[in-house]
């Protein structure tokens, strides 16, 4: 989910400072559909309306699969002609994804149940997470406990320890067709899987189509950026969008097949339509300016800390502060969220990510 660009490797690789803002709108909301989830409002209205509009964060989730998608398809076929091609993607990522992660799994089995007072969890319990295998578990009940919200780190890794060879092997004008086949290929399987009765919100192979959708919008800003004409792109996002709503609305039940099998792409569309228009209009829009905002960088800039740390600060929140007055602890919850993202950013993070330029790409 938390793709990087390597600047000053070609005219298609420019740093698009934008893409930080959206990162940072997928952040916030995760974090709002995650915190109004579990924690209500007073008042039938106002609390079936936040559930109606927070009922579409998972979209977060999506946006950064489709980011991810596109950032790193862009690298992979920038640089598959450089000699330590997969030796320097791997290290790359390993530096700015590994640290925290696992940084946040020693706070959560060994200090967050001494904290709470609560039993820690069996080595058989936790080895999926230390493997990046949680989503398996997760999708055929096989007993994996951990923090919940990491299914998405383990799709992103579990995707790409195979799309760099297969973006290697293939001539490049092909990618286009890899993309569309691998977004066709994981709805063909997710409906099998629905309808023989498993989990697919975190199976790899059923949610690859948005990773690919990244990749195929990542293949047109490159080869076929005459088709991304932004007045379209931007009347196939409100349409789309139109018709997400509409069908969430009228069609709300989670429990019905058919709907959880066409929620996934009624999700993504939308989103995919928005990243395209963002990267491929002129930067004057009002869209570019709220998203160049400087709260907005500043939060794309540490999403993946947000991502991280926010059950935990909210469930810190809620055991030391449950009775608080709710605006207050939807300000300790949010702003302890956004400060130990900003320390850990800036502390812990950039220790290893400084480490990357040992592995940068030469143009």
């Amino acid at each position: 989910m938390f793709g990087e660009q390597i600047k000053k490797m070609s005219k298609h690789s420019n740093y698009i400072k934008e893409l930080d803002g959206i990162r940072a709108l997928a952040a916030l909301m995760v974090m709002f559909g995650h915190y109004f989830t579990t924690h209500k409002l007073e008042g039938n209205t106002i609390n079936n309306l936040l559930q109606q509009v927070f009922s579409f964060s998972q979209a977060g989730v999506t946006i950064f699969f489709i980011l991810s998608g596109f950032l790193i398809t862009r690298i992979l076929i920038n640089t598959k002609d450089h000699k330590d091609y997969f030796k320097y993607f791997y290290m790359r990522r390993l530096l700015r994804i590994f640290p925290l992660y696992y940084l946040f799994l020693i706070l959560y089995y060994f200090a967050l149940p001494l904290l709470l007072h609560q039993n820690y969890a069996s080595f058989n319990q936790q080895i999926w997470y230390w493997l990046y295998l949680q989503n398996i578990s997760d999708t055929f009940v096989l007993g994996a406990s951990g923090p919940a919200h990491f299914w998405s780190l383990a799709v992103e890794e579990q995707f790409y320890l195979f799309w760099p060879i297969i973006i290697f092997l293939i001539p490049n004008k092909k990618i286009g067709k890899l993309a569309i086949a691998t977004f066709l290929l994981a709805n063909i399987l997710r409906i099998i899987m629905l309808f023989q009765g498993y989990k697919v919100y975190y199976f790899t192979f059923a949610r690859m189509d948005e990773l690919a959708m990244g990749a195929l919008l990542a293949y047109l800003f490159m080869y076929k950026p005459k088709l991304l004409k932004s007045h379209h792109l931007l009347i196939a996002f409100i349409v789309s969008l139109t018709l997400m709503i509409a069908v969430r609305i009228a069609m709300p039940g989670n429990n019905i097949l058919w709907i959880q099998a066409i929620k996934y792409p009624l999700i993504s569309i939308p989103a995919l339509f928005f990243i395209a228009y963002i990267i491929s209009t002129k930067k004057n829009t009002i869209l570019h300016h709220i998203l160049n905002t400087n709260f907005l960088k500043q939060s794309g800039r540490i999403s993946y800390g947000l991502y991280v740390f926010h059950p935990l600060c909210f469930l810190l929140v809620d055991h030391y502060f449950s009775d608080t007055y709710k605006p207050l602890h939807f300000t300790l919850a949010f702003g302890s969220t956004f400060i130990i993202s900003f320390l850990s950013f800036n502390y812990f993070e950039t220790r290893f990510t400084k480490l990357k330029s040992r592995y940068n790409y030469q143009a």
